[in-house]
């Protein structure tokens, strides 16, 4: 749960450091499952 609210906050940032013109949203898409990604792995590991 607490590694899940860290990713938002992480996404967050990432998103306002970026403009919404910037980047299409396939890349945004990829960047959020990328992000997803480590999720699941960081998960898997405390386990």
């Amino acid at each position: 749960e607490e590694a899940g609210i860290q990713l938002n906050a992480e996404q967050a940032d990432w998103r306002d450091d970026t403009d919404d013109d910037e980047l299409p949203d396939q890349e945004l898409e990829a960047h959020y499952m990328y992000m997803a990604q480590l999720q699941e792995v960081s998960l898997d590991a405390v386990v």
